[in-house]
Formats: C-alpha cells, structure tokens, sequence
C-alpha cells in the first residue's frame, strides 16, 4: 500500500470520526430538543399544564343539569342515543329530543367558601389536603392560584427571581410570578417590581420565560392565599406534577364533603390541536430506541475501521522495537485530533443555538442536555482510545507481518 493510499484512508477514518463525534452532540441536541420542545407545546397549549393533569371543579347541587349528547342512526334505521338526551316518540314514531335541563338535586344549597378555624379558607384546606407531594391551581383564563407540595412538583421556567414557597402559597400577602409580557407592564416602587392586578398590588417575586416566545410570557401565577374566598370559589382547578393524581383528588373530595358540603367533579383534561394532529406522541419509544442502537452501530463499525486500518502499523512498529506507550501517542495523533475537533465544534454550534433561542425551552433544560451530550462524547472518546488500545495490544506482530 501505497503512502498516498495510506493517507487517503487514514484521512477518510479521520472524517467519519469526525462527523460521528460531531453528530453526538449536534444531532442529539435536535433529536432531544425537538422531542422536549413537542412536549412542552403541549404543555403550553393546555395554559403549562401537563397531559397527566386532573381537572375538576366544586359540584354545585343547586344549578341545573344541562342535557348533552348526539343521536346517530345506523344502517338498519336504528337510532343511539349519547349523553343524557331526553327522547319521546310520538304516535307516528318519530324520535323527538328534549333538551330541557336537569332539575337541580338541591335548588336551596349555597355554594359558599368560609373562613374555617385553622385559618384557611375551605378552599385553601381542600387543595392542601392532598399528603403527596403535588401541584394544585385554580384555573381562570390566564391566571392561576397556586398551592403544591414538595419543590419537585413546581416545574415552571424561570428567568428572574424565584416561585413561592409552599409556605407563601396560603399566605395573605400578595405575591405574583408572571410572564415576561405581562412583567412588561409591571412598575417599580421602593426597589420592587410590582403588578396591580384584581384591586390588589401584588408584589413581583419571578418572571417565567422560555428561552423563546410562549403563552408562558402572558400567564400570572399568584399565591392562593392573596385571593379573597369569592375569587377562589370561581373558576376549575387541577391537580399536576405528581405520580399519585387520583389518590390526591380523593383526598381533596373527602375533604370537601367535610367542609364544604359538597362533592367534586372530575372533568375532562383540555385538549390541545396538536395532541389531535399528532395523537397525541411525537417521538415514539421504539424510535429512540432504534436511533440509540444506529449510535452504537456507528460508533462501533468506525472503532472497528480505525483498529484495522492501523494493524499492521502497530505490528511493525512492535517489531521495531516501539514501545506500546509510543504507539498510543502515534495512534491518538493520527485520530483523536479528529475526534476533538468534532466535539469542539459541535460544542460551539450547540452553545450558539442555544443564545439565538433556537428552541422554546429553559434555559436550564438545554444547557443539561448539552452538558449530558457533552459528558456522553468525551465518555466515547475516552472509551474509543481505550478500546483500541486493548486491541493493539493483544495483536501478535508476528503473524499479522506474515500476512502482508
């Protein structure tokens, strides 16, 4: 073999360990980026609530029922009838529906949200009866009174300030985290941001953000505790953020029998268009797993070229009287250069598009993805010099140059 061939396929080895450790970070950073960014489109489309969220609202016994449902008839004429649709035929049999509401179950029960003994409101002591730790909100619009449990239950993004302590959640004192669009309109007073907002001033404590523009940016968090008991009292809430959603909503609903009288009613998770597009998984399972295999295929078909294509200049060098440490330094200066100049531009790459705000995510989320894709390239190439290096020298210089 001649030196110039020698040098093309060394050449061609180099780029293919460059390009794969170049494609670790770069490809896996899209790859991790874009799934995350579909789910927190999700998220975001349902006001940052997750898919695994329970909604329910106060049953109130003294408003009517309204009716609801549809009637499809099949091909042999029969008629299904969904819902809780009235129907009466009339005497030539047509199908005729009453859309008349329910009755109430208790036209003289009044849904009303005391002050009880501990303090707290009935509303207060049902969302913090859950024991596991958890997220609770009443949901309105655009804003959101907050009450949970356990810091790993509060899952939004901030850049600047801080979120409530669970302490703060029923405390009285106004205090609000908001987007950054609604932090626009905010004013300062004494060295304080503050927003008025449903008569009050409410104290600014945090600015939740993704690194690019979102229905996060108009969202207000408050405390629970700073609304009065009207404004608690109006609006649905949801359970988020926990492993145990159902058990936390039937302690909730015990509690509400106790103290305020009444029951809760489940309802549906909002659903958002993209759920409805996709059904509702972008990134399937078996996909990731197919591309962590292709990773490894690739990673181990190049290992396996660089090993042989350096055979033989191991064997002679052996022969030579090269010591093995020797080899290894002339192994890594034909490679690894390649291997670090991929890990180094693809570093770089990834830290711009994360300042350009290339995806719609914490910044805290895409600086560990980097940092996790990072560790994961170094790791490889530290296994790479490793591995080749066991291989070279369990080589028998002998019968490799008997072969040539």
């Amino acid at each position: 073999m001649g030196h110039e061939e020698r040098y093309k396929k060394t050449t061609v080895v180099g780029l293919a360990i460059f390009l794969f450790f170049f494609a670790v970070i770069v490809i896996g950073y899209v790859f991790i980026c874009t799934d995350e960014e579909y789910n927190f489109n999700q998220q975001i489309a349902r006001g940052y609530i997750t898919r695994d969220s329970l909604f329910f609202n106060i049953y109130d016994p003294s408003l009517p029922i309204a009716r609801y449902g549809s009637v499809t008839t099949s091909k042999d004429g029969t008629a299904t009838i969904s819902g809780n649709l009235a129907y009466v035929l009339d005497d030539d049999g047509c199908l005729n529906l009453d859309f008349t509401p329910i009755e109430a179950e208790d036209p003289d029960f009044v849904l009303m949200n005391p002050v009880l003994e501990n303090g707290w409101t009935a509303i207060e002591t049902v969302l913090s009866a859950g024991t596991d730790n958890y997220f609770a909100s009443l949901h309105q619009g655009t804003l959101r009174g907050v009450f949970y449990r356990g810091t790993k239950s509060v899952n939004v993004p901030l850049i600047r300030g801080r979120f409530f302590t669970e302490e703060e959640c029923l405390s009285d004192s106004p205090l609000a985290v908001v987007g950054q669009d609604i932090y626009k309109t905010c004013y300062e007073e004494n060295g304080h941001d503050y927003l008025d907002y449903l008569g009050k001033k409410y104290e600014i404590i945090g600015v939740a953000a993704l690194s690019g523009q979102s229905p996060l940016d108009s969202l207000v968090f408050l405390n629970l505790g700073s609304l009065s008991p009207e404004e608690q009292i109006k609006g649905i809430f949801y359970i988020d953020n926990t492993s145990s959603a159902e058990s936390v909503f039937r302690e909730m609903n015990a509690k509400s029998e106790e103290v305020l009288h009444t029951t809760l009613e489940r309802r549906n998770t909002p659903t958002a268009l993209i759920d409805v597009v996709s059904g509702g998984m972008y990134l399937k399972d078996y996909l990731k797993i197919f591309m962590v295999l292709l990773l490894a295929f690739f990673y181990g078909s190049i290992l396996l070229m660089a090993i042989r294509y350096h055979k033989v200049k191991a064997a002679v060098l052996r022969l030579c009287g090269v010591s093995f440490k020797r080899f290894i330094v002339i192994f890594c200066r034909s490679y690894i250069f390649w291997a670090i100049a991929g890990v180094i531009i693809a570093a770089l790459i990834t830290i711009c598009s994360i300042f350009l705000g290339l995806f719609s995510l914490p910044f805290s989320l895409l600086w560990g993805v980097f940092s996790k894709l990072l560790f994961l390239d170094i790791s490889l190439l530290i296994l790479f010099v490793v591995i080749s290096g066991i291989a070279e020298y369990r080589i028998d210089p002998g019968s490799v140059v008997s072969r040539i």
